[in-house]
């Protein structure tokens, strides 16, 4: 169980350390194997947040703000700063004999929120909120009502857009074309925009498509602007759909010019709209890109589509330029210029963004069974902070629901947000990880004031978790063009002694840690300020110090040892350690040995049991639910006891690790929404919760054999909300949307109710699946419940075992011959695992290596 005060933490700010105590030695840290990082939501919206209108008062020395762990100098009204150690004046005019009313250095004021008086020299500029639809005209001949659902549901979206919107539409197949309500729309070909061009150069595009739509530079006001006085943007009121012609297609890869859609739109907002633009796109297509630039596959007919084992094995042509093609797009929906985009994109430069660029979010809906390309345009989406929604048809009520509902928080959303962490002496910012948003220049690096400390505070180290091909960002400043429900991992670099006989009175006791948030919302900016602390492995040493004795004896390791235990948050350790998982594979895959990275992980997890885990085998019990057998045969530290089971999730999990049976479109899908969840959902994503019926309690163990005649079983993978049916419904084989979304027999209505209560407050609803005893879909279940086990009797004796590929020898023993390796690991039992990493656990030496 977590400690009360970290649960309560996690509740009111929004953050969850996976070590709550912090190392002093290189000892310890090693010990920690994985960095110390947290998990934090910034906008974990609590109703004891205390709001003030007035700017947050700053520390002179190091610009940080005022917070409850400051030391107040009464007489010379002053206040020390914990993160630089320095002393600051307190404003002119400050009600200093009031201090103890003072909301911002109240102890329970560890996160509070300024709405900023509004500034001269950067106003809240009042513009129309603007949507551009990017729609495909494709449409195969077997598939009649295809358009028309898309159609209906742009309609839908367009007539749910507030008074004063401003809306564009592009449409595209072979060719691009950009509507124009006061006249003929504008159309583009590859041959007129790439004709000259070598490798696809994008550096004459925006010229070649300016002089076309008669476009200029941008407008200071947005009345002015070329796309509004031209008729390219318009009220949403005046827009007709009915100018857009279906082209219907014999093929479901015809030559589909979807990123040079992307690309024109990119160029006429980057370029052409006015200042401080803010826009959503919706790219809605049914098809993969097949003509260049942002190609994956060519429209011949013998060419098939890339899956996970042609990137791996670099047999994937299109990938690597169309990666950098949707980097670059993304990186002009931010607000870069061109050039400054594709130097970002070749180099390891972060640049800074002008505050009156415009910034745009582009979403990406399909409406298609086979692959359309979200894994190379994944990068635009994430820069972009937009969202990725897969359906098999814009019929779908998966993708109806998700595109009203995007749309909806898109109006609602914070904006243009600066996310910056500091952290006091003794720690340094090592890594930012999010799903969504882009680094920029260092807070230090950005305030010349400040240029001497980002050495101090801003950490270059890599370490195996790194990727050798991906430039690494080193940065604390984060930019989100809206965020909202986003989750940031954050991990830190620790100062730390040689060895315990060099630890002294003197050394860092705690450590001090500052979240800035930064951001428009309702008119006017706002800020963001959440400051925690946390203990050292000295500050205990010292409290336990009795007075004449030494620093280190067996009564004060004895106590930094049960607080170091008690601060671990087997939760938030795996969720960062997936994170990092994720990031390598994502930034690997192509360029390195997948199997490296999951080995990695498997000797962390033995090796952290085995430092701090206090495994041993404790007496043998017969029961029908492994958890139970197993909590009662070995006994662990009750920190750690439900980490394994987590583990053994993420290492078979086919969405997030074990990707082989996963397109890469599903897996840049996953991946982008893990990188962004808060640790609840994520925990959800690596271990299914399972309900019986529409009863809360979740299971811990289930067989469908043990399922009463009659019964539901619900699981929740974050993704997907799987019921599963022990009996005989009228289910089509595969589309069962009518019964989910329509009139529901009998109990089925509780067990929806129950299922929409579950997903009721993700950012994108999740798809549900309806299944039964015997029913084509019934794998989706089966994939993800653990396997019996056949075995029977006590654990194993211990016996020495190469760490290096023990999961992958555990499957190939308990596979049938010829099978993949992506199959092979849906057979290993709980039980099984558990025997072999206890093993290694117990027969584990320093030595031991892949």
């Amino acid at each position: 169980m977590l400690r009360k005060e970290y649960q309560q933490e996690e509740h009111l700010q929004g953050v969850r350390f996976n070590w709550n105590v912090f190392p002093s030695t290189r000892l310890e840290q090693s010990q920690l194997l994985t960095l110390v990082g947290c998990l934090y939501k910034p906008f974990n919206e609590s109703e004891t947040i205390p709001t003030l209108t007035s700017h947050a008062i700053s520390c002179s020395s190091c610009l940080n703000y005022i917070n409850p762990y400051i030391k107040i100098d009464r007489i010379n009204q002053m206040w020390w700063c914990p993160f630089c150690c320095k002393r600051s004046y307190f404003p002119e005019g400050y009600e200093f004999d009031n201090i103890t009313n003072d909301i911002s250095v109240n102890p329970s004021s560890s996160t509070i929120d300024y709405i900023l008086p509004e500034d001269i020299s950067n106003p809240i500029v009042s513009v129309p909120k603007c949507f551009i639809y990017i729609i495909d005209k494709y449409q195969h001949r077997d598939e009649v009502d295809h358009k028309s659902f898309l159609i209906d549901n742009v309609k839908k979206n367009i007539n749910s857009l507030p008074a004063g919107s401003l809306v564009m539409l592009i449409s595209f197949s072979d060719t691009v074309e950009v509507h124009n309500l006061n006249g003929d729309s504008v159309m583009f070909t590859q041959e007129e925009l790439f004709s000259k061009a070598k490798n696809f150069d994008l550096k004459d595009t925006p010229r070649l498509i300016s002089k076309k739509l008669n476009l200029t530079q941008l407008a200071s006001d947005w009345s002015r602007s070329d796309l509004v006085t031209n008729g390219y943007l318009n009220d949403a009121h005046k827009i007709k759909l009915d100018k857009l012609k279906t082209e219907l297609t014999n093929t479901y890869k015809p030559v589909r010019a979807t990123g040079m859609a992307l690309l024109i739109c990119s160029i006429i907002l980057n370029q052409s709209s006015f200042k401080h633009f803010v826009g959503k796109v919706s790219l809605l297509t049914s098809g993969p890109v097949t003509l260049q630039p942002g190609a994956i596959v060519g429209s011949h007919t013998g060419e098939t589509v890339r899956s996970h084992h042609d990137v791996l094995n670099l047999k994937s042509p299109y990938f690597i330029s169309s990666f950098k093609f949707y980097s670059l797009l993304g990186q002009l929906a931010i607000g870069h210029t061109l050039l400054n985009a594709l130097d970002i994109v070749h180099s390891s430069k972060t640049l800074n963004i002008p505050s009156d660029k415009p910034r745009f979010v582009v979403d990406i809906y399909t409406g298609s069974l086979d692959q359309v390309g979200v894994y190379e345009m994944s990068p635009l989406c994430k820069i972009s902070c937009g969202n990725i929604i897969l359906s098999d048809s814009f019929a779908s009520p998966h993708f109806q629901r998700n595109f009203q509902k995007s749309t909806q928080q898109f109006l609602a959303t914070k904006l243009d947000a600066k996310f910056s962490i500091s952290t006091s002496t003794g720690a340094k910012i090592l890594r930012i990880l999010s799903g969504n948003g882009s680094p920029l220049p260092s807070t230090y690096q950005v305030n010349p004031k400040l240029n001497h400390m980002h050495s101090e505070k801003i950490s270059d180290t890599l370490d195996s978790f790194d990727s050798n091909v991906k430039k690494v960002k080193f940065t604390n400043l984060w930019w989100f063009n809206s965020i909202e429900e986003d989750t940031i991992a954050i991990f830190f670099e620790v100062d730390t002694v040689s060895s315990s006989s060099k630890l002294s009175g003197d050394g860092i006791k705690e450590i001090y840690v500052q979240y800035q948030m930064y951001y428009k919302f309702e008119n006017s900016f706002r800020l963001r300020v959440t400051t925690i602390r946390r203990p050292t492995t000295l500050s205990i040493l010292l409290k336990n110090q009795d007075s004449g004795m030494k620093l280190i004896n067996s009564k004060t390791l004895i106590m930094k040892e049960r607080d170091l235990l008690n601060s671990f948050d087997y939760q938030a350790w795996a969720v960062l350690l997936a994170r990092l998982m994720i990031n390598k594979i994502d930034t690997t895959l192509g360029f390195g040995d997948f199997e490296t990275v999951v080995k990695k992980a498997d000797l962390t997890l033995v090796r952290l049991l085995h430092y701090f885990g206090g495994i041993s085998i404790d007496k043998i019990t017969q029961s029908s639910n492994p958890y139970d057998s197993l909590m009662s045969c070995y006994r662990i530290n009750e920190n750690f006891k439900k980490l394994p089971s987590l583990m053994y999730n993420l290492r078979r999990n086919p969405q997030l690790i074990n990707i082989f049976n996963s397109s890469p479109d599903e897996t840049a899908v996953y991946h982008k929404s893990f990188m962004s969840a808060n640790t609840s959902l994520s925990c959800k994503m690596i271990e299914p919760q399972i309900h019986k019926n529409y009863e809360e309690t979740t299971l811990d163990y289930v067989t469908l054999k043990n399922l009463e005649e009659g019964h539901f079983l619900i699981m929740d993978s974050g993704f997907h909300v799987i019921i599963y049916y022990n009996g005989k419904l009228k289910l089509h084989p595969s589309n069962n949307d009518e019964l989910i979304f329509g009139d529901s027999p009998g109990e089925l209505i509780h067990v929806l109710e129950f299922c929409w209560k579950l997903a009721s407050d993700r950012p994108i609803e999740p798809k549900m699946i309806l299944t039964q005893k015997g029913h084509s879909q019934a794998r989706f279940l089966m994939a993800r419940l653990i396997p019996e086990d056949q075995e029977t009797g006590p654990p194993k004796e211990p016996s020495k075992k190469s760490i290096g590929s023990w999961f992958r020898q555990l499957t190939l023993s308990s596979s049938s011959p010829g099978l993949n390796y992506a199959l092979m690991t849906e057979e290993i039992s709980l039980k099984r695992f558990y025997d072999e990493l206890i093993n290694l656990v117990n027969n584990y030496e320093i030595n031991d290596h892949y």
